[in-house]
């Protein structure tokens, strides 16, 4: 008796084994039928999925696109997932065919005001809230009313620089991290342009700059054990901790937003052109009723996530794209005395202001940020589903319906064919003369077609501002452990250690 239990027990513990197996290997095979050169798995279980928890996950794009093509397949876990770094492509998915990739995967964060994230919407209710969310970043007359709270902002943290190399007693601020400085200095500009508060010092002392930072800090960058077998297994998530977003926060946060709301309330329906980010959480919140909105469930978890969008969405793009920038200028002495030619002469015209139409007057400055940012953007890849199936007759392709495409970033940017010398920071490439050369859906740093990102306006102007005004203050000189270093976070994000300078005032000599 014992012994008939026992071998049916090892029978249910064997057809458990080989169901699980079956159920993590389902979809393998199915690139390969469907016209795609697969990267080999290095699992049987897992797939390619725990290749971005081994390597960045944006160098490690670039390096597949070098070894298997502009397009290719891998499997994340049991999910097959197809790689673009075609410009061709990129606009078929994003624009002429983009009515077969409106969506992308339907994400559970494990709580209600993250779950509400734009991207990650039905195509409806991201319709409503794009257009909700729009008006606040993207207007010539939110950018233009921002303009003196931003520089304010920045005439604090060069203030603050200023104070440190005084009291350095070395004329000058050693193993300075500008990443992390600059990270806490964007927070403040937000505070002061959208919500008209200021939050204190630039740097991560502050509470609001840690509450953010937390946010954005994925707890699987730290531990990717249980997140890598997710993949292959997605039902295990409920029973795990959240690997994804940190939300622990998020209370806080709400609070703090609530609080805001209740003391503009007090002051009084504001006239356009001083509305700030909370005006419209307000209107918002007070338009909750409408049946359309109703209807895509937008509810106040949608507010409280619209403020997050406003106070987090730039600091990790910027604080690696204007840091990268400083590392090519600051070992380039000719572009960097171009540079200081460029913003002193600009500078002298305006007497030291900075306006919004000023901006456009710093072309090879302009050109420097784009050309940072298509060598190091924060987001590596951007995402779409196939929501109907699709076929390239020319290359011989297909994408099932349910399928995820990954626009690799990184990958695309790296391209032989778009870029001559592509791994080199050329910011010529991105003048008016050159400009038309470039292929518009090889450079996707700010993603393409109906789902390019929201705040690339507000986040041109106030990199555009933190660099004319700190160049024209300071030199950013490397240092011997000055360096660029990315760490394996997963399939999103480009983490990276802290990148050190010395900073120098401009009438200063560098000092080896």
């Amino acid at each position: 008796m014992w012994l008939l239990i026992l071998l049916y027990a090892l029978l249910a513990i064997v057809l458990l084994i080989v169901g699980l197996i079956t159920y993590a290997r389902w979809n393998f095979g199915t690139l390969e039928k469907q016209g795609f050169t697969v990267v080999k798995p290095d699992h049987f279980l897992l797939g390619s999925a725990a290749l971005t928890f081994e390597k960045p996950g944006g160098l490690l794009d670039i390096e597949l696109m070098k070894k298997y093509g502009p397009v290719f397949g891998l499997y994340e876990g049991r999910e097959p997932q197809i790689f673009i770094c075609d410009a061709d492509l990129i606009k078929k998915i994003t624009v002429k065919d983009s009515d077969h990739f409106d969506s992308k995967r339907a994400l559970d964060f494990g709580d209600p005001v993250f779950n509400e994230l734009l991207d990650f919407q039905p195509l409806e209710k991201w319709r409503i809230m794009r257009s909700m969310f729009m008006p606040t970043v993207n207007s010539s007359l939110r950018l233009r009313n921002s303009n003196p709270a931003m520089n304010a902002a920045i005439a604090d943290y060069i203030s603050d620089i200023k104070d440190k190399i005084a009291k350095s007693g070395k004329n000058k601020v050693e193993k300075y991290a500008l990443n992390e400085n600059i990270y806490a200095t964007v927070t403040e500009i937000i505070a002061r342009s959208q919500f008209s508060i200021s939050i204190g010092k630039s740097d991560f002392s502050n509470r609001i700059v840690q509450i953010i930072k937390t946010l954005m800090t994925p707890p699987g960058a730290e531990d990717s054990s249980l997140a890598i077998y997710t993949y292959a297994f997605p039902f295990v998530k409920k029973f795990l901790p959240n690997t994804m977003i940190n939300p622990e926060p998020l209370k806080e946060f709400v609070s703090i937003i609530k609080q805001l709301m209740n003391e503009r309330r007090k002051q009084g329906r504001q006239m356009e052109e001083n509305k700030n980010f909370v005006d419209f959480c307000i209107e918002w919140y007070d338009n909750l009723d409408d049946p359309e909105w109703k209807k895509n469930n937008i509810t106040e978890s949608t507010i409280w996530n619209f403020g997050l969008i406003a106070f987090m969405a730039g600091q990790d793009q910027i604080s690696l794209i204007l840091p990268v920038m400083m590392l090519y200028v600051s070992e380039n002495p000719e572009l960097e005395k171009k540079l200081h030619d460029e913003i002193d002469k600009v500078f002298s015209k305006t007497n030291g202001k900075i306006e919004h139409e000023t901006l456009f007057d710093f072309p090879l400055v302009t050109s420097c940020i784009y050309e940072a940012s298509r060598l190091y953007p924060f987001f590596f890849r951007n995402e779409r589903v196939c929501t109907k199936d699709w076929e390239d007759k020319e290359r011989g392709i297909q994408i099932k319906k349910g399928q995820v495409v990954q626009i690799s970033i990184w990958g695309t940017s790296r391209n032989p064919e778009y870029f001559e010398d592509p791994e080199e920071f050329k910011a010529e490439r991105f003048l008016a003369k050159n400009k038309d050369k470039i292929n518009p859906y090889a450079y996707t740093s700010f993603g393409s077609g109906p789902r390019n990102c929201i705040g690339k306006k507000y986040a041109m102007e106030m990199m555009l501002l933190l660099v004319v005004q700190l160049m024209r203050e300071f030199r950013f000189v490397r240092r011997s452990d000055t360096e660029l270093k990315f760490i394996p976070a997963g399939p999103f994000f480009g983490m990276h250690e802290p990148i050190y300078f010395d900073v120098v005032s401009r009438n200063e000599k560098n000092e080896e």
